[in-house]
């Protein structure tokens, strides 16, 4: 650490920024903007495609945008060791926290949105053991993980229902949440954030690597979704409705069985719904499947990040502060509740655009979002 550290944010360029990571963290921005502000009614089959894209795929690559910011933070290609890892791993922790306490802050608005902050925040400390890991080692740790860890989420969560178990809303059961029964359950997320830091420890800015990048991701979606579509018949491959979960399948008295039920009350998922992708399904397809979407648009935003640095400008102003974007559209939520899954997309489109004039104001004279600047600070001063 220098001694000499900035107090407050400076004038910067996008020039010393991987503008590629800007676009692609501005589209999964973009993509909780859709999910969280819209209830829109698609018109025709290529629109209702679309509409549905962003559903479950922008958190994935968040996930997945998260283990590449470990990466740079820790050596990028060159993983720092000894005490230049101890100290930037602290730097992280440092970051996790101003991410528990704004996204408890969140919470307190009492919207409907689901908030993010505190799953990212410990995916950023779930990512930490692995920080020290060859690119070969975490490729192998992910691949196994995108089979392991939603066959686990569905043995513990039959477990549960089974023994009659529940999570509480207490401290005590947060890592219980943020693992297994939460949204973004860790078992699974894990995976994308480890797929991440194995992205980042790899040269992004060459070609060939970004051409690789967008082909594996291609045939993971292809595979995950291609194996979804004939295994169900393509009934729920793109769902608009919940995805299996035996907790609640176990306890909605009042519902009809949708699942197996075993001598001693396991619950488990029909065949359909095993080989489902379908969003927030937290099967080994959906892994597979959005982990290659999201993989793809990394790529791709990588691979065209230089040639449209100026074209493209608000949006990548947009995803280089992704906590006071995301920020900023909560809280618009709770002054405007009308905002809150609106059948109109006036409103999506004001505060999206709302956004990127402010980002693009604001990165004209700072080189950190106000939120960003707080978390890069907060890490400097944990790790003292």
């Amino acid at each position: 650490m220098t001694t000499n550290a900035i107090s407050s944010p400076v004038p910067s360029t996008m020039s010393d920024r991987i503008v590629g990571l800007d676009l692609a963290r501005s589209l999964a921005i973009m993509g909780m903007f859709w999910a969280h502000m819209t209830a829109y009614e698609p018109a025709g089959f290529f629109d209702g495609w679309l509409a549905q894209v962003p559903d479950g795929r922008s958190a994935i690559t968040f996930a997945l945008l998260a283990g590449v910011s470990v990466a740079l933070m820790t050596g990028r290609q060159n993983p720092y060791v000894g005490e230049r890892m101890y100290t930037a791993r602290l730097r992280i922790v440092g970051r996790a926290l101003v991410l528990f306490l704004a996204g408890g802050l969140l919470s307190s608005l009492g919207t409907s949105v689901v908030i993010i902050l505190g799953f990212y925040g410990f995916w950023l400390l779930l990512a930490l053991p692995f920080t020290h890991l060859s690119v070969r080692t975490l490729v192998w740790v992910a691949g196994v993980g995108a089979f392991a860890g939603p066959f686990l989420l569905i043995l513990t969560k039959s477990a549960m229902a089974a023994g009659g178990l529940f999570v509480g809303s207490d401290p005590n059961s947060a890592f219980m949440t943020v693992m297994i029964t939460g949204t973004y359950p860790g078992l699974q997320y894990g995976v994308f954030v480890i797929a991440g830091l194995a992205i980042g420890r790899c040269d992004m800015l060459a070609q060939a690597r970004q051409l690789r990048l967008i082909a594996g991701g291609l045939v993971l979606m292809v595979g995950g979704y291609g194996l979804a579509y004939v295994a169900t018949g393509g009934e729920n491959t793109w769902p608009q409705h919940m995805p299996w979960d035996p907790l609640t399948s176990l306890l909605a008295r009042d519902a009809a069985p949708r699942s197996l039920e075993g001598p001693l009350g396991w619950v488990f998922p029909s065949l359909g719904e095993f080989f489902s992708a379908e969003p927030h399904s937290a099967t080994i397809l959906e892994t597979v499947g959005s982990g290659g979407f999201a993989i793809t648009l990394l790529g791709v935003c990588l691979l065209i990040g230089s040639a449209v640095r100026y074209v493209l400008y608000p949006l990548a102003a947009m995803g280089s502060m992704p906590l006071t974007s995301y920020c900023g559209h909560v809280v618009a939520i709770y002054f405007f509740p009308d905002l809150e899954q609106s059948l109109s997309l006036t409103g999506f489109f004001v505060v999206l655009l709302t956004t990127m004039v402010f980002a693009s104001i604001w990165k004209a004279m700072f080189s950190r979002g106000p939120l960003e600047w707080v978390a890069w600070r907060s890490g400097l001063l944990y790790s003292r």
